[in-house]
């Protein structure tokens, strides 16, 4: 096949060519086409690839609280496994998240935003990386409150201070701890009551079907291949065991039949502990209840790939191409769906897998959104450089999300950072899936963007200042959330040491001049010299910064996931203290409703609320924590 026939038919199958005056690589190009199934003679369509350039209008819409139209919501967002009580076991749990719903509610919250819950490699718990699952449908036992089961266990009183008394999560003794005593409870009493009664798991396993039942299965043989010598994933293991159909696999089954109803059992009380998490919060008044996050694919040697590998897209996978932050590509070892195979099963994987994440959700964040529209694809065992973007069916995709949101009635937020193709976020806009704005990456010539300029529909995010890492997040319409960007905009921006002394022409010089002004008086407020410049925290630490999710100064860009952050799970940040100034803007930037604004300088200087005040968001907090 010549060049310009190749490159035809990479064009109808959807298959970026060129990049300016780069071309993709020949070896690229033949190697996604094998990929999607085409090849010279069998065309896109002969092949069973669907159409990518469907009108998108056709998708409907996903709803929009009523509520939500004429005035904003805030909330709080947490890594779960960084949250710290007396009761848990050395990682954060179901238990502590219902309690911070709670917590959070009682302080006027909407939501509480958490990390992705997907499953990973119970038998290899180094893998911590919450957005490399093995499987997105399944949830992370190691979750799992252990003072919230059929029966009572106790852990080893040495290991449970070891882990208690850590800054990080020891995720390989809390695995140990955990199975341990998961597996006691499910062998004396497995079922009580009607907390926890039987007829309830079988319900369950029968609802699973034959996906619980293969990841199930998976669990139990990725346990035995480790205590041989194995990896957890299926890559590493003897040819036989890589087919959940083989003889050896089915015989595996019938042998060891109790272990896989095991990890059933730990899907089930993991599955029922969430779901009271989430109606807790409701009870307790948030209207939107939990915020959940969707990774952007899974672990090409994990569950979901080992249970129907028709399913994704097989010598290939998921990362980000070239650009200013990173010069040689990023390659994020994730498995891609396949679009032939989801259009040959009526899209129902995607549909299974959003309604997955929505059982206990009033809102779902779609990490990489764009992968709606399109995936950058790489070969196995070729550089970054050298992928390219493969389009995907977005009316269709598209049409699934909005269905799916509107039956569970839940807000859905796109992260739409990055490479994103043009008139994609007016797509999105059109759809009702909120845009995700990080303040701290709106910048344009060195100052931050006006809030005028952000989508109507979006999710605003910040850092909050105060000791207990957490992000405040505002959803609602533009005008607002508008404050709380402004005032962010001053203290991050104002005076700033190294800020640019021009922006392009007069207009760019004025704002300039505007915004030294702004950190000059801010200093004489709160007693910093007057100096531009002077105005500013103490500086963090680089591996804090990146811990926060922000970026220190001379290092751009922006972490892809908590997998690429330093230090990933560290349960706190210790941030500098903020001055009294940032105190007093705090105050009128917030989300927070008025009554439930409590003092913010307080909270800063360590000073209890006096009585009679209500309490606010560094009290939630610190309460919390």
């Amino acid at each position: 096949m010549d060049a310009d026939a190749l490159n035809r038919l990479c064009w109808a199958a959807g298959i970026t060519t060129h990049y300016g005056d780069r071309e993709v690589p020949e070896a690229t190009r033949h190697a996604l086409l094998a990929a999607l199934g085409v090849r010279e003679g069998l065309s896109p369509e002969a092949a069973g690839l669907p159409r990518y350039d469907t009108d998108p209008a056709i998708a409907g819409a996903a709803p929009i609280p009523h509520w939500l139209e004429n005035r904003r919501a805030w909330g709080l967002f947490c890594q779960l496994y960084e949250l710290r009580s007396d009761r848990s076991w050395g990682i954060g749990d179901f238990a502590d998240l219902t309690r911070l719903s709670e917590t959070a509610a009682a302080a006027g919250a909407d939501f509480v935003g958490i990390n992705p819950l997907h499953a990973l490699f119970l038998s290899d718990p180094d893998r911590t990386s919450p957005f490399t699952p093995s499987n997105r449908q399944f949830l992370n036992p190691l979750y799992i409150a252990m003072d919230d089961l059929p029966g009572s266990t106790r852990p080893d009183k040495a290991a449970l201070a070891k882990v208690q008394a850590t800054d990080m999560v020891d995720y390989g003794l809390v695995a140990r701890m955990k199975r341990k005593g998961l597996r006691a409870v499910f062998a004396r009493k497995p079922f009580e009551g009607n907390r926890w009664p039987e007829s309830d798991f079988e319900a369950f396993r029968a609802e699973g079907g034959l996906s619980l039942e293969r990841h199930a299965l998976f669990e139990a043989l990725s346990q035995a291949m480790v205590d041989k010598g194995h990896d957890a994933g299926w890559k590493d293991w003897p040819e036989p065991f890589r087919d959940p159909e083989s003889p050896e696999v089915v015989a595996f089954a019938k042998k060891n039949a109790r272990d896989v109803t095991f990890q059933v059992w730990l899907q089930w009380i993991a599955a029922r502990q969430l779901a009271a998490a989430a109606q807790a919060g409701r009870e307790a008044g948030m209207r939107i209840g939990l915020y959940v996050d969707l990774a952007v694919g899974e672990a090409p040697d994990g569950s979901a790939t080992w249970s129907d590998k028709s399913f994704t897209l097989q010598g290939v996978v998921v990362g980000a191409p070239p650009d200013v932050f990173s010069q040689d590509g990023q390659n994020w070892a994730l498995s891609a769906l396949s679009p032939t195979a989801l259009a040959r099963a009526g899209y129902a994987p995607f549909r299974n897998l959003i309604a997955a994440q929505l059982k206990y959700a009033g809102a779902l964040r779609i990490d990489h959104v764009m992968a709606l529209r399109q995936l950058f694809l790489i070969p196995d065992n070729a550089p970054a450089s050298a992928g390219t973007h493969v389009a995907y069916p977005l009316a269709e995709m598209l049409g699934v999300v909005a269905e799916e949101a509107e039956k569970h009635d839940a807000v859905v937020i796109g992260e739409d950072l990055g490479w994103v193709p043009d008139g994609f976020r007016d797509v999105l806009q059109a759809a009702n899936i909120m845009a995700y704005r990080i303040l701290y990456f709106e910048q344009d010539w060195g100052l931050f963007t006006r809030a005028s300029t952000y989508p109507e529909k979006a999710l605003a995010s910040r850092l909050d200042p105060r000791p207990a890492d957490a992000r405040r997040l505002v959803v609602g319409r533009r005008h607002r959330a508008a404050r709380t960007l402004r005032a962010d905009r001053l203290r991050e921006g104002g005076g700033r040491r190294g800020a640019p002394r021009r922006r392009a022409g007069r207009a760019g010089q004025r704002l300039h001049r505007r915004r030294r002004t702004a950190g000059r008086r801010a200093g004489r407020r709160c007693g910093h010299a007057a100096a531009a410049g002077a105005h500013r925290r103490l500086p963090l630490s680089r591996r804090d910064a990146v811990d926060a999710g922000r970026r220190p100064a001379g290092r751009p860009g922006r972490p892809r996931g908590s997998d690429q952050r330093a230090g990933h799970g560290r349960r706190t940040s210790e941030l500098a203290p903020p001055c009294q100034c940032d105190a007093r803007r705090d105050r009128r930037a917030t989300g927070v409703p008025r009554g439930h604004r409590g003092d913010a300088r307080d909270a800063a200087a360590g000073v209890a609320p006096r009585a009679g005040r209500a309490r606010g968001l560094s009290d939630v907090l610190s309460r919390a924590a």
